[in-house]
């Protein structure tokens, strides 16, 4: 319903416009090892859209916000509500164990995905706003671009969490995929698919949620010598 769907936009801008002020505008989010930050247009990701992918990518979302948000700011969680039925909110525990304090968390369910986009256009915008997560429905060209210059009005950073396989969000500066690696702690193979302003690449990454910091395990090298390693072996 339209007036149900302004009340609600409504609300979720009060509750933003009440943390005014804690956030940080334009500021690039690093990943706190040299060799990977050294290697990326900018430094770091962000501002803008990020799309992940993969079997990994909600965890491997939940350590980027939570790197993300050692300069302070807010994490702005949205998802459908098919979604959620299929796959359930993020879970508490595991967004502890990855760093994330849940009293800086703002969960925001949205019936359909022309309410998300709205909801998430909201969030992007305000410099309160350090992360936004979204599940959902990929947007089209138009509202994706939306989505990232809302992102950079804000100076936030927007993570699109597309699936098991890269959904191709136009707008996005980084297409990324996330695989999990084997170890005692939280690690990753992040292949970079699409690179604003740089060429793809593959890194191996691991986690420590005590610093919130990333360390390099292997690479990063190009996506290219990684396909031909496969076809060789």
């Amino acid at each position: 319903m339209p007036g149900m769907r302004v009340r609600r936009i409504g609300e979720l801008r009060r509750r933003i416009a009440a943390l005014e002020g804690v956030g940080v505008r334009d500021v690039v989010v690093d990943f706190g090892a040299p060799e990977l930050d050294g290697h990326l247009p900018g430094g770091g990701l962000g501002p803008g859209l990020v799309e992940i992918a993969g079997p990994a990518a909600t965890g491997f979302a939940v350590a980027l916000a939570a790197r993300a948000l050692v300069r302070g700011g807010q994490l702005v969680w949205l998802v459908e509500r098919e979604r959620l039925r299929r796959l359930g909110f993020p879970w508490p525990p595991g967004l502890r164990w990855l760093g994330v304090d849940g009293r800086r968390l703002l969960l925001v369910l949205c019936r359909e995905p022309r309410e998300l986009l709205w909801a998430a256009e909201t969030a992007l915008g305000s410099p309160a706003v350090r992360v936004a997560v979204m599940e959902g429905s990929v947007p089209d060209p138009v509202c994706g671009r939306r989505l990232q210059l809302a992102a950079e009005k804000g100076g936030g950073l927007g993570l699109w969490l597309a699936g098991t396989s890269t959904a191709g969000l136009a707008a996005a500066r980084f297409g990324l995929r996330a695989e999990p690696l084997p170890g005692p702690g939280p690690a990753w193979r992040v292949t970079a698919l699409r690179v604003w302003g740089g060429v793809p690449f593959v890194v191996e990454l691991a986690f420590d949620a005590g610093s919130l910091a990333f360390a390099v395990v292997s690479g990063p090298r190009p996506a290219a010598a990684m396909v031909g390693e496969r076809r060789a072996g």
